[in-house]
């Protein structure tokens, strides 16, 4: 008996070791796959910086045009320039569809701070999900016309393209919007964000960059391609595809580029990551709260710990998700005073695993802190 328990404390003790690891490991959420969205119905990936690519999934769509990772790099969103909303909660092994959007002519998707889904067609629209893709909602029209992609900026910014080089803007995630600024480009194709830094790819594969929230823009760079068709910021590292499947990447802001691999593909339409959206690289600026270190982390029974710092009032909600990305505990509204505030919850969760506390507030800020139960 006593070898028995010893060698269950032993196991135990191990799990336990485990998940203080993977809780305090700086990366665990950081991107690792690349992925090539091509209109064959086959998803590629590459998990080695674009060197190699194979085909990870066999989708039911054709036409996709956006992918995007929401809380987690497993809860993978895709949209189809048809209007279908695909998911998938296995890191895109396998999709299935979740809703539609009312119109037919999609051209890229974004997810902003809170977790909404937001798309955005060649015609101007921009439409909102707040239930994880089942229904969406229009909440703003565009004025111009042409409409090529669509990103989000640092904080509750976001940024539409149209082909012809003019850029628009929101500060309110995605209500109002504003003619910012004209790129002299006739081919534009793609707008990403790396933190602060907006930048722009052309058809014939020139790279513009901003650093004043797209008031002007520079020529930083060109890869001398013509059908270039995806642009994607991991980190610092910049990447490029054409529509051969081709990809390129940069580490010095798009000034200079080196092939990096090949899908060899001859349709492909977009690139993307599995970098989650709500606790990507973005989160680092003024539009995260400041949540202090869980307390105790791991914990025995679902009960934390910790310190919320806010700029000024705020009413927030709480919720935890799985490694899977399914909501596992949630709790209603609360408000909150300017500066900092102890609080402790009661998560309700006894089964051992590592979890996601993710804090949202009505501006659109948010904050994710990792914390582990164990037996």
């Amino acid at each position: 008996m006593k070898a028995r328990a010893s060698a269950h404390r032993g196991s135990a003790f191990a799990f336990a070791g485990l998940l203080l690891a993977i809780a305090f490991a700086p990366d665990v959420a950081r991107a690792t796959t690349l992925f090539g969205l091509v209109n064959t119905g086959e998803l590629f990936a590459s998990t080695n910086a674009g060197v190699s690519w194979s085909a990870s999934a066999t989708i039911p769509v054709r036409d996709a045009v956006g992918l995007e990772a929401r809380a987690l790099a497993s809860d993978l969103y895709m949209t189809s320039a048809s209007g279908t909303i695909y998911r998938s909660t296995d890191a895109g092994a396998n999709w299935s569809a979740v809703g539609t959007v009312g119109a037919s002519d999609l051209v890229d998707m974004a997810i902003r701070a809170d977790g909404s889904l937001l798309v955005l067609t060649a015609t101007g629209s921009v439409f909102e999900s707040t239930d994880l893709g089942v229904s969406f909602v229009g909440i703003a029209t565009l004025t111009g016309s042409n409409f090529v992609s669509f990103a989000r900026g640092a904080g509750v910014r976001l940024y539409a393209l149209a082909a012809t080089g003019d850029v628009y803007e929101s500060v309110d995630n995605g209500l109002d919007w504003t003619a910012k600024s004209t790129i002299t480009a006739s081919d534009a194709r793609r707008i990403r964000s790396r933190g602060s830094d907006l930048f722009v790819l052309t058809g014939s594969g020139d790279i513009y960059r901003s650093q004043d929230a797209a008031t002007s823009w520079a020529a930083v760079g060109t890869l001398s391609q013509v059908g270039m068709r995806g642009l994607l910021a991991v980190g610092s590292t910049l990447y490029a595809a054409s529509k051969e499947g081709h990809v390129w990447s940069s580490v010095d802001g798009g000034a200079s580029w080196q092939i990096a691999g090949s899908m060899q593909q001859l349709s492909l339409t977009a690139l993307a990551s599995d970098l989650p959206a709500v606790t990507g690289v973005e989160e680092q600026v003024a539009s995260t709260i400041d949540i202090g270190r869980f307390h105790p982390n791991p914990s025995r029974d679902g009960r934390v710990s910790f310190t919320l710092q806010f700029v000024r009032d705020e009413t927030v909600t709480f919720a935890v998700f799985d490694l899977r990305g399914r909501l596992v505990a949630s709790r209603a509204p609360r408000a909150y005073s300017a500066g900092p505030t102890l609080e402790r919850w009661d998560t309700g969760l006894r089964e051992p695993g590592l979890y996601f506390a993710r804090v949202t507030a009505a501006s659109g800020r948010v904050g994710v802190r990792r914390f582990a139960v164990v037996p």
